[in-house]
């Protein structure tokens, strides 16, 4: 298991201090239900996910109003919910080949389990929250924006959907 944290902490650029939180970001909640008796904590990521959600939405707030203060709050709110959503989190996820490193239940560890597109947000907003806890704001930022940094340009050419242009407009 340590090895198996040890090569996530690589591909992530990012030592823990605490390597038990990055062990809990990754752990499912299915394997407790097959494996509880051999698990010291039993805590999935789930906390940890919860966490993560905030502050992805905190940092990405915060990056956008800075990153673009000539833009309107429908707009910024538009991107962000662009940055944040599932897809989005699991394309990051992708990035890092998150999947392989969930400790699933023997019934969800498959190739098709492992990319599940909800799956891989959850351990990407986990890994958010257990780099917050262990590291603090300045490195969980830098570790988020790495990836906004890629994908604003994309994000910035989307059309908005009818919808929000007539909610602009009005």
């Amino acid at each position: 298991m340590s090895e198996r944290l040890a090569e996530l902490e690589r591909v992530i650029g990012i030592t823990f201090q605490d390597r038990s939180l990055l062990q809990r970001a990754f752990m499912h909640r299915s394997l407790f239900n097959e494996q509880s008796h051999r698990l010291s904590q039993p805590t999935d990521y789930e906390r940890l996910e919860f966490l993560g959600d905030s502050v992805l939405h905190f940092v990405t707030t915060t990056w956008l109003f800075t990153t673009f203060p000539e833009q309107n709050e429908a707009t910024l709110t538009h991107w962000r919910a662009a940055l944040v959503s599932t897809k989005g989190l699991a394309e990051c996820a992708g990035q890092l080949n998150l999947g392989q490193y969930a400790y699933l239940s023997r019934g969800e560890d498959n190739p098709a389990g492992r990319s599940r597109e909800k799956l891989l947000a959850d351990l990407f907003e986990a890994l958010v929250g257990a780099i917050y806890l262990d590291q603090g704001l300045e490195t969980v930022r830098t570790f988020i924006l790495r990836f906004w940094q890629e994908r604003i340009d994309q994000i910035t050419r989307l059309d908005l959907d009818p919808t929000m242009r007539l909610q602009e407009l009005m």
